[in-house]
């Protein structure tokens, strides 16, 4: 369903039971609203502007998380067609490459609003790839940014992480023993007020 953020307007189906039948979980947007990636089931297809379903990734593995790059021209998405979960890229419309990103397990990919960076959860790490888009898709090594207690993905919920604009903090859904381990936060309000006395 999409629903105008103001609350005006009614809200519109963008995919109904009898057009992809049983579970589904939209991915991402293009850049430019037009394409609407679709986890449905073990696949992912896409919606584009006009309401019309292009069935992407139907292999014979379980493909899931699938988003569109900052430019449109690429997508990340995870799947097990190698007995484990990997990361990996492909061009989109497919057919223009595909690359494995992941190395040893790789899961709930994003990419950084530059796109010069993809990220992914590995267990308990963060990794941060560089890539460079373009005509033609290029990765870089992956490495480790940072390591602490991730929450596990499920299958109804592709993203534990979100990556502010600059790519330089993260917002992380953690565990327990990791909200434990970390200082304190103190928020301040009305703090200009008390720099007058």
């Amino acid at each position: 369903m999409r629903v105008r953020a103001d609350g005006s307007g009614s809200v519109e189906p963008l995919v109904t039971e009898a057009q992809l039948p049983g579970n589904k979980i939209a991915g991402s947007w293009s850049a430019d609203g037009r394409l609407l990636t679709i986890q449905s089931g073990a696949n992912v297809v896409v919606r584009d502007a006009d309401g019309v379903f292009h069935p992407t990734l139907t292999t014979g593995a379980d493909e899931r998380e699938a988003r569109f790059s900052p430019n449109g021209q690429w997508f990340s998405y995870r799947s097990n067609e190698t007995g484990r979960w990997e990361v990996y890229v492909q061009s989109y419309p497919p057919g223009n490459g595909k690359w494995q990103i992941s190395a040893d397990g790789g899961a709930q990919a994003m990419w950084a609003p530059s796109g010069r960076e993809l990220f992914y959860q590995n267990g308990n790490r963060m990794i941060a790839v560089e890539v460079e888009l373009g005509t033609a898709f290029k990765a870089g090594t992956p490495r480790v940014l940072f390591e602490m207690p991730l929450a596990l993905t499920a299958a109804d919920d592709p993203s534990r992480y979100a990556v502010t604009p600059d790519a330089q903090r993260f917002l992380v859904l953690t565990t327990e023993k990791a909200e434990a381990s970390t200082s304190p936060i103190t928020v301040v309000l009305n703090w200009a007020r008390a720099l007058k006395y």
